[in-house]
């Protein structure tokens, strides 16, 4: 899945390689949805360039409010884009994943990144497109909704 190509400009605080500092956790609410106890799973990266990027990994069906949600289409893939209430950008994408028998009903994700509001939309789309591929590597291979995680490390293309 590519969302971007290659000849963004990148931002520097976004660089390198992006290790997960925190999670994977469960945890309730996510951005952008008005208040909510949404389940999720949870978790947070660190850029080499000092940048912080919260993902979330959701089973529930969502719905984008038009009011606060814009419909992008990224490498002929239908994303979501907002700006949070602390002004950070907020980036999701649905996507259905041929995971295991023991997890078939957990086939349905939403992947969400939050990222500062200085990063290029282009940056954005790169890491979303970098941290799904990845996730769906791993979620793909679970037994059990407790081995579900994120990956130790992202790439950030273009570094």
């Amino acid at each position: 899945m590519m969302l971007c190509g290659l000849g963004t400009v990148w931002a520097e605080s976004l660089s390198g390689t992006a290790i997960l500092v925190e999670g994977t956790v469960p945890g309730e609410g996510l951005p952008c949805f008005a208040t909510n106890r949404i389940p999720a799973i949870t978790g947070k990266y660190k850029s080499t360039g000092g940048s912080s990027v919260q993902v979330w990994g959701v089973t529930e069906t969502l719905l984008f409010d038009p009011s606060i949600w814009t419909v992008k289409k990224a490498d002929k893939k239908q994303v979501w884009h907002a700006v949070s209430a602390d002004k950070r950008q907020v980036w999701c994408i649905a996507r259905i994943l041929p995971m295991r028998e023991e997890l078939a009903a957990k086939s349905k994700w939403t992947f969400i990144i939050s990222l500062d509001s200085d990063v290029s939309e282009g940056l954005c789309l790169a890491f979303l497109d970098a941290f799904v591929a990845r996730t769906e590597f791993f979620f793909t291979s679970a037994k059990r909704v407790q081995d579900l995680s994120f990956p130790a490390t992202v790439m950030i293309p273009g570094n």
